[in-house]
């Protein structure tokens, strides 16, 4: 009989009437999802190349922003199919509508929990704590390769010191997997290693002469605090560099990362 309710309001005849909408819903979000990634890959590439990077930076930024989204795209699809069959299922067997109401709210705000408890879990496996560096580094100087770096696989290429962009007052904090593979006279933790695949950078080899321009036009207070101190050099001393030498770095180190 309670059926029939259902029924009479216009909402479910059957399950397979109650199937269809969960599976509109999916293939709605799924569809507004995907333009919403499309989206932001054209604005990453346009204000990637805007700002002047090479094309493996445009590349390695997209990858990253479809991977999240796709991750995120999955998790959320999957939630949205169990609480479906779990609403299809209660459509079946609740004849009051209130108390189909109560626990299709307790669903959602289980959902939305679960997701909350996701993202704090993914902060916590791939974050690490931020410690401060002992001098704040403005500049161009070199870092030294440590001796668990030549037998790393990319770095052990490299030359002992090399010639990298710093703008920092921080450093990466260390987890029980961590290996430095690099410092600086002014910064012990340079480059760090979590996973194979996973390294930390504090310094920076994506800096260009425009961008450069941009950080002192926007940070002239911060310059003028810091100007005297040891590892930080002055305005024009940074747009004297050289920095396609210092793309040049993050260019081998992509070639061998990807490989």
């Amino acid at each position: 009989m309670w059926v029939n309710q259902f029924s009479d309001c216009g909402w479910v005849r059957s399950v397979g009437d109650a199937v269809a909408v969960v599976v509109v819903v999916v293939v709605v979000m799924v569809v507004v999802v995907v333009v919403v990634v499309v989206v932001v890959v054209v604005v990453v590439v346009v204000v990637v190349v805007v700002v002047g990077v090479g094309v493996v930076v445009v590349v390695v930024v997209v990858v990253v922003v479809v991977v999240v989204v796709v991750v995120l795209v999955v998790v959320v699809v999957v939630v949205v199919v169990i609480v479906g069959v779990v609403v299809v299922l209660l459509l079946l067997l609740l004849a009051s509508w209130l108390l189909l109401c109560v626990v299709c709210c307790v669903l959602l705000v289980c959902c939305l929990l679960f997701l909350l408890l996701l993202v704090v879990l993914l902060l916590v496996l791939l974050l690490v704590v931020l410690e401060y560096s002992p001098h704040k580094e403005i500049g161009v100087f070199p870092i030294h390769l440590t001796e668990a770096a030549r037998q790393d696989p990319i770095l052990a290429t490299f030359p002992h010191s090399f010639l990298v962009g710093h703008w920092h007052g921080d450093m990466p904090g260390l987890n029980d997997t961590a290996t430095v593979l690099a410092e600086s006279a002014g910064c012990p933790r340079q480059i760090v290693r979590y996973t194979p695949k996973a390294y930390g950078f504090q310094c920076h080899l994506e800096l260009t002469s425009d961008a450069i321009q941009d950080m002192i036009d926007h940070s002239q207070s911060e310059l003028a605090v810091c100007a005297g101190l040891p590892y930080v050099q002055s305005p024009a001393v940074l747009l004297q560099q050289d920095y396609d030498v210092i793309n040049q770095s993050l260019f081998t180190f992509l070639d061998q990362w990807f490989r």
